[in-house]
């Protein structure tokens, strides 16, 4: 949740919710990394390829 707070019709200040601000600090962390970075970008260029978790057993 995300509030504006006005003095004299101006946006001064925000009030965040605590889950909103831990999103925002985890998406900041994420971006700073850039091994993450990179496996955004092969994912969005179409080089990422996703198996099961069952393939990934070596049992199975």
């Amino acid at each position: 949740m995300l509030v504006g707070i006005a003095r004299r019709d101006e946006t001064v200040a925000y009030l965040v919710s605590r889950d909103y601000l831990e999103a925002i600090v985890e998406t900041l962390e994420i971006l700073a990394n850039s091994d993450a970075q990179k496996a955004i970008a092969d994912h969005r260029a179409g080089r990422t390829r996703f198996v099961p978790l069952s393939a990934l057993d070596a049992d199975g």
